[in-house]
């Protein structure tokens, strides 16, 4: 492992170089594997911080590659100044040249994709879902915005940032019923952990609780997603009073036609027997 992240780090140390202090950069040019190299950083941090009780200080050892991430996310956060400023300025062919500069960096690449979808007033929903991270990888990276973009961030998407602003996006979608939308949501719940798992399963439970007609109507692809559906849908139990909890029960018997096979099932996940 030592091996392979001094490997990684050591070939793009020309690239970072050239990336962040070239004479002839733009705020706009960020190299292909200039994401790559901020998580080769990251994982050469964790490779080199000493055991618990070793006498060498974790931030001895952590200055440097530290030093380097700082100098990837200055790039970011000008990128995304340069993005910011060609939105407000209603500046379509700066923001679409900016992008090409920057199109083979993936973070960069997420960013322009979240812009570009909110520019065009939600407009290109195909566009959008086919960007949005569906990999372990890549939805490893989108977590990662936000400490990426820091301030610039939470500046374009307030209050929480852009990781946030891109959940939140999806599950506009989800409220639709877009089928794409719905499989891409609760594959990204899956990976959610802590603050984001809290966040999107308080989401989940206003879909369940205002958007009934979806889940009767999505039931065959959202079945996937029972144990998760049902464990939020406890949440909701738990706090909800029994005359709250028979306005919902009502709502979805009613939405339940008699000749639909899946009705027996979504009645049981909202407490209908």
């Amino acid at each position: 492992m030592w091996f392979t992240i001094a490997v990684r780090t050591a070939c793009a140390e020309a690239l970072l170089s050239a990336l962040l202090f070239g004479a002839d950069a733009t705020s706009c040019q960020l190299g292909k594997s200039l994401y790559d190299y901020r998580v080769a950083i990251e994982e050469q941090v964790q490779a080199e911080r000493p055991a618990t009780g070793a006498l060498l200080a974790p931030r001895t050892v952590a200055l440097a590659p530290a030093s380097k991430l700082a100098a990837i996310d200055e790039q970011y956060r000008r990128f995304l100044a340069e993005l910011s400023h060609a939105t407000v300025s209603n500046d379509g062919t700066a923001l679409q040249a900016c992008c090409n500069e920057a199109s083979s960096d993936r973070a960069a690449a997420l960013f322009c994709q979240l812009v570009t979808y909110l520019n065009s007033r939600r407009t290109d929903i195909d566009a959008f879902l086919k960007a949005f991270p569906s990999s372990k990888k890549d939805i490893s990276m989108l977590w990662t915005l936000g400490a990426i973009a820091a301030n610039e961030g939470t500046s374009m998407f307030p209050p929480r940032g852009p990781s946030y602003e891109l959940i939140d996006e999806l599950f506009l979608l989800v409220l639709d019923g877009h089928e794409q939308a719905i499989s891409k949501y609760f594959n990204l719940s899956a990976h959610a952990t802590a603050e984001k798992a809290r966040y999107m399963d308080d989401q989940i439970k206003l879909f369940l609780h205002e958007s009934q007609f979806v889940v009767v109507d999505q039931w065959p692809l959202l079945r996937r997603y029972k144990p998760k559906l049902t464990s939020v849908f406890q949440m909701i139990v738990s706090e909800c009073s029994e005359a709250e909890m028979q306005k919902i029960a009502r709502a979805v018997e009613k939405l339940c036609e008699k000749d639909n096979p899946d009705c027996h099932e979504i009645l049981k996940l909202y407490g209908v027997e």
